[in-house]
């Protein structure tokens, strides 16, 4: 868990999928949630949005960010991405 936060802004995380080619994904904290969210995203350089991903490639790619984020600053998030609570949502 972040205590004393301290704004972080957004990262740029470059993904090579398997069939798709490169996901550019930038991403940031959010306090609110005190997880990652995903703010703007690209398949091979054409605008794609989360809701068109299916829950397992959403869990593989947060895992991904969770991961980055960790290398990046160092911090392992509290609350990890649940594709089971969104889906009863």
């Amino acid at each position: 868990m972040i205590k004393n936060f301290t704004y972080y802004g957004t990262r740029v995380y470059e993904w090579a999928t398997k069939a798709s080619g490169v996901m550019k994904v930038e991403y940031t904290y959010s306090s609110v949630t005190k997880g990652l969210k995903v703010v703007d995203m690209s398949i091979a350089g054409k605008y794609h949005r989360w809701n068109w991903m299916s829950y397992e490639g959403r869990t593989t790619l947060m895992r991904l960010l969770e991961k980055d984020f960790k290398t990046a600053y160092g911090i392992t998030l509290a609350t990890k991405y649940d594709a089971e609570v969104e889906k009863a949502a």
